[in-house]
């Protein structure tokens, strides 16, 4: 009733709760736990990572608070000293991530593009 024909408590793309998702934190659940996942993977995350730290930085990027009294207000009251000092690892951390999902892609369309047109005669 309301929801538009999905259900509740499942993160489907389009589903309420990924819609929530994705306007706060600015993606999709799925590709928040990815990218987690592939920092994990590549050993970028910073020393004892904690996930809510995670989200304060995913936060603070999608909304960029004008000043602290509005970021420690969107976070729950947090001390602003405290938030800086945790989401900015994250943030450089997703930073270094562009760099390794920029070169897989790019990688991916030299094996398979660059070849085809290296071989086709000029004309």
């Amino acid at each position: 009733m309301g929801h538009s024909g999905h259900a509740l408590g499942i993160l489907s793309p389009g589903s309420p709760e990924d819609l929530r998702h994705r306007g706060f934190f600015g993606v999709s659940a799925e590709v928040c736990v990815k990218a987690w996942n592939k920092m994990e993977e590549l050993d970028l995350l910073p020393p004892s990572p904690h996930f809510e730290h995670y989200v304060w930085a995913l936060a603070f990027m999608r909304t960029y608070p004008p000043n602290d009294t509005t970021l420690s207000t969107l976070l729950g009251g947090k001390d602003p000293k405290t938030i800086h000092k945790y989401m900015w690892p994250y943030i450089k951390s997703l930073a270094e991530l562009e760099n390794f999902v920029v070169r897989i892609a790019f990688v991916a369309f030299c094996v398979y593009q660059l070849p085809l047109t290296c071989l086709c005669p000029p004309q």
